[in-house]
This record gives C-alpha cells, sequence and structure tokens, in this order.
C-alpha cells in the first residue's frame, strides 16, 4: 500500500509538472503565432497592407453599427417589457376589484324571486 501511495504521489507530481510545461508550450505557441502573424503583415507590399486595413475598418465599422442596433433593440424591448409588466399588474389590480365588488354584491330581487331561482338552480 505504501508503495503504491508513494507511486501515486509521484504520478500527481508528474502530472503537475507535465500541466505547467503544457501552459509553457502553449504560451510560446501563441507568441510564435503572433510573431509570425507580425512577420507575415510587414512582408505585405504596402499597397496590399492599406486594402487590408480598410478591410478591417470596414468591418469594424459594421461592427460597431451592428452592436449599436442591437443596444437600440435591446432597449426598445426592456420598454415593451416595463410597459407589458405594468398593464399585467395593473389588469390584475382590475380583476381583483372587479372579484372583491363581486363578493359584495347584494341580492336586489324581491324575496320570492331570488327564492325562486334559488330552488330552480337546486333542481327544485
Amino acid at each position: 500500500i505504501a508503495a503504491l501511495q508513494r507511486e501515486k504521489g509521484s504520478l500527481e507530481l508528474e502530472n503537475v509538472q507535465a500541466k505547467t510545461r503544457l501552459e509553457e508550450l502553449e504560451a510560446l505557441l501563441r507568441q510564435s503565432r503572433e510573431e509570425n502573424y507580425l512577420l507575415r503583415a510587414k512582408a505585405l507590399p504596402a499597397s496590399k497592407a492599406q486594402h487590408k486595413l480598410l478591410l478591417a475598418t470596414k468591418t469594424i465599422i459594421a461592427l460597431v453599427r451592428e452592436k449599436e442596433d442591437l443596444q437600440m433593440a435591446v432597449r426598445d424591448l426592456q420598454e415593451q417589457l416595463s410597459e407589458a409588466t405594468l398593464n399585467a399588474r395593473n389588469a390584475a389590480k382590475k380583476l381583483t376589484e372587479v372579484e372583491a365588488a363581486r363578493k359584495q354584491v347584494v341580492d336586489v330581487r324581491p324575496a320570492s324571486v331570488a327564492q325562486r331561482d334559488n330552488s330552480e338552480r337546486l333542481g327544485g
């Protein structure tokens, strides 16, 4: 058991070291990719670089416009939701008032008519 525990500890240490090394290699790979991208960008002829910059700028402008449009749509939807919520609250309040008023209604019919209606409803 002790030997297995030592081996387990050793393997866990190796695992931590391997994860650390993997993170280091991933960082180097990212750096290498960035450097490669910069080298390729520097190697472009000026006219081609300007063209790519123009395309990137147009894309950024379109994305900013789309973002602003989406933000306005979100605001509109939030206003509609607020209005719908207020309408629902008012409707619920009105319903509560109607139900309360219905409970307070007094039967104003003559007693004989009310009695006859009640007996008819009860099947008599």
